[in-house]
């Protein structure tokens, strides 16, 4: 069961590292950061026009259910862990 969960959590460590780099391609899309090799920069907002407000919202609202996936993954994998070293300390076996 030990080299399952460290596939698991290989696994997330993937995922989470996708929708990082999904988030910045969008904010780079947006014009709001650029990227040069690992090196960020903040451009700005743009105007606040009506349609760029709502576009904002909807990127908004996928980045908080990215975040939210992400969240669940982790609280997931402490609870297999948590779980799997409490089978362990409590085993007859011990």
């Amino acid at each position: 069961m030990c080299g399952s969960l460290k596939i698991g959590q290989q696994f997330d460590q993937k995922n989470i590292r996708r929708r990082v780099y999904d988030a910045l391609n969008v904010l780079m899309a947006m014009n709001i950061i650029s990227k040069e090799k690992k090196e960020i920069r903040w451009i700005g907002l743009p105007t606040n026009t009506a349609q760029e407000c709502q576009g904002l919202e909807v990127w908004a609202c996928l980045l908080d259910a990215a975040c939210q996936a992400v969240m669940h993954h982790i609280s997931r994998d402490k609870c297999l862990v948590y779980t799997q070293d409490a089978d362990h300390m409590w085993s007859p076996g011990l």
